[in-house]
């Protein structure tokens, strides 16, 4: 079975063009039968918080990767260019359901990879 990835994007740039979106190269991907995704856009906390416990009810439960598609600085992720749209990894890792410590993260800003780690930070 190919595995699921959870893609949380946020709108980094104030642009119309939609180039900046990881959904070509997801898509990609899954019409090589690498992966199979399901892309949600954010545009505040709260959305992120909704679709983190999405994330993690059952019919979820074979997307085993979150892929947080943000641009962030130390110890946040941003879901915009507004540096003041941010979210600290401390608050993020509340948000986290309670079955995801079986599952991997991935952004484009570093992030620690267990979820007891991004309380540190």
């Amino acid at each position: 079975m190919t595995n699921g990835v959870c893609c949380l994007e946020g709108k980094g740039r104030n642009t119309l063009d939609g180039r900046a979106s990881v959904r070509p190269i997801l898509e990609l991907l899954e019409g090589q039968r690498q992966i199979r995704h399901h892309i949600s856009p954010v545009i505040n906390s709260a959305q992120i918080g909704h679709y983190l416990q999405e994330w993690g009810k059952a019919s979820y439960g074979s997307y085993m990767t979150l892929f947080l598609a943000m641009h962030g600085t130390e110890g946040h992720i941003n879901w915009s260019s507004n540096q003041r749209d941010s979210l600290s990894l401390a608050r993020l890792a509340t948000m986290m359901p309670d079955n995801a410590g079986n599952c991997y993260a991935s952004s484009s800003t570093a992030i620690p990879t267990s979820p007891n780690a991004w309380a540190s930070s």
